[in-house]
């Protein structure tokens, strides 16, 4: 029986060539990415199973006007996700505070303006996709796709891989907690405490607002506190325009 032997000079010629060697080998090439996908796998450390999610997540509806195209329900599950594992993180580090504490911890943690910052200090804002004028005044639009991403990493990688990402390459990243204490953020509740302390009404209501021509939500918050002070402001929810009418409310009373 002959002896076939092949050279090195034959087999370098012919590898390309050849879908044999193009079967056994062609795992070894590099991945071909996005310059998208590209830097959303750095952000995330790992290889999506499915890239599609994360596409959705970082999609707001003002160029993906339908429901199943934009980062809305992924936002949507994602804030329950986060606040989940917030509430865990913190009761793990504060394991002598009272429930008060870790509450309003949590309040400032998932507010929009921490999670705004905490997507401009992931660099989470290259990879958002939204129209141009949505880029340059919506104050929401980064902590929302933050939320959103979190919602896809759970459904993409399930909870525990999701919590590893969100404790390493968030919390205990970017997160300054020290400074967090320090910031009194929850205007709500300051006043309604404050209210109970001097029996004093205070009183909200809350009414809804037509959509703005972006699609955007709006409510109208109402403020009473007793007799004297009365406030109202607006929100894309409920909960920031209450917040912002107690903080109207808060500073007129107290930062005189």
């Amino acid at each position: 029986m002959d002896l076939v032997v092949i050279t090195l000079p034959w087999f370098s010629k012919n590898l390309k060539s050849n879908t044999f060697f193009q079967r056994i080998f062609g795992s070894f090439s590099k991945e071909k990415l996005t310059p998208f996908q590209f830097h959303l796998k750095e952000l995330l450390g790992y290889t999506p199973n499915d890239w599609e999610i994360y596409e959705r997540a970082l999609r707001h509806k003002s160029l993906f006007s339908k429901k199943g195209e934009n980062n809305e329900r992924l936002e949507f599950l994602g804030d329950s996700i986060l606040d989940s594992i917030v509430a865990e993180y913190l009761f793990d580090t504060y394991p002598k505070r009272s429930e008060g504490f870790l509450t309003k911890m949590r309040s400032k943690i998932v507010s929009r303006k921490t999670l705004n910052e905490l997507a401009t200090r992931m660099e989470l804002r290259e990879l958002v996709q939204a129209a141009p004028e949505i880029k340059g005044d919506r104050t929401s639009l980064y902590g929302n796709a933050l939320e959103a991403l979190v919602g896809a990493i759970y459904r993409d990688q399930g909870y525990e891989r999701t919590k590893e990402y969100v404790l390493k390459h968030i919390l205990e990243k970017h997160l300054d907690l020290e400074s967090l204490q320090t910031i009194e953020s929850d205007y709500k509740s300051r006043l309604l405490e404050w209210g109970q302390k001097e029996r004093i009404e205070v009183s909200f209501s809350i009414e809804e607002l037509p959509q703005t021509t972006k699609g955007e939500y709006r409510f109208k918050a109402a403020l009473t506190v007793g007799e004297l002070h009365t406030a109202s402001a607006i929100g894309t929810s409920k909960k920031r325009a209450e917040q912002q009418a107690a903080q109207i409310i808060w500073q007129e009373m107290f930062n005189k």
